[in-house]
């Protein structure tokens, strides 16, 4: 997903797919930056048990869609 993508999903409280699992929301929309300045775009994603969260690059989570 794109970071675009990413906050509307957050905005709307979606559920979202990361390595096969469901995950309850995205709760936080980040960005660090490495050694050159570089940035580097991070998704912070609430657990289903909402006891964890599990941060990850946006590219590898998509938003669940209804069946």
């Amino acid at each position: 997903m794109t970071i675009k993508e990413a906050n509307e999903a957050a905005r709307q409280l979606l559920p979202v797919i990361f390595d096969g699992m469901e995950f309850e929301r995205i709760t936080q929309v980040g960005i660090n930056y490495n050694d050159k300045g570089e940035p580097r775009y991070f998704l912070q994603i609430l657990g289903k048990n909402h006891g964890s969260v599990v941060y990850v690059e946006p590219r590898s989570c998509e938003v669940k869609r209804p069946n």
